[in-house]
């Protein structure tokens, strides 16, 4: 039986294909393994959606109309940082941040907690991924 073999031309270095399919295929069980055990630990939990949510304190209009527009700005920064995280991973890790934040000042919202105007205005404010390239 014939070597098939893979030539990189960065490294000039053969790679046995048939290596390369093991070593992918054992990626894809180990990730595999990974997602069912911290699915049973129960880590993952599957996204709410707002009609499932447990009902906390009634919110004002305003307090309304500010997480609806704290979602948008999580939604933006989500497909932001996935539309930039190929091409500029920085500008993408940057947005990624962003989003997480954005997210951590609804749930402190939702919960009712107390958040200040200037948490709300620097999870609102993209000026540093603006200043690495992104959108403003």
């Amino acid at each position: 039986m014939k070597a098939v073999s893979l030539s990189f031309r960065a490294t000039q270095q053969r790679v046995p294909l048939l290596s390369l399919v093991s070593m992918l295929a054992a990626v894809v069980a180990l990730n595999g393994c990974a997602t069912r055990a911290s699915q049973a630990a129960g880590q993952v939990t599957p996204p709410v959606s707002e009609s499932q949510r447990a009902p906390g304190p009634a919110l004002s209009a305003d307090k309304q109309d500010l997480l609806r527009r704290l979602r948008e700005a999580e939604h933006a920064d989500r497909m932001n940082s996935t539309s930039w995280s190929d091409t500029n991973v920085t500008l993408g890790t940057a947005y990624a941040i962003k989003a997480r934040e954005v997210r951590h000042v609804i749930g402190r919202i939702e919960r009712g907690e107390p958040v200040s105007q200037r948490e709300i205005k620097r999870a609102l404010d993209n000026s540093t991924p603006h200043q690495l390239g992104g959108y403003p």
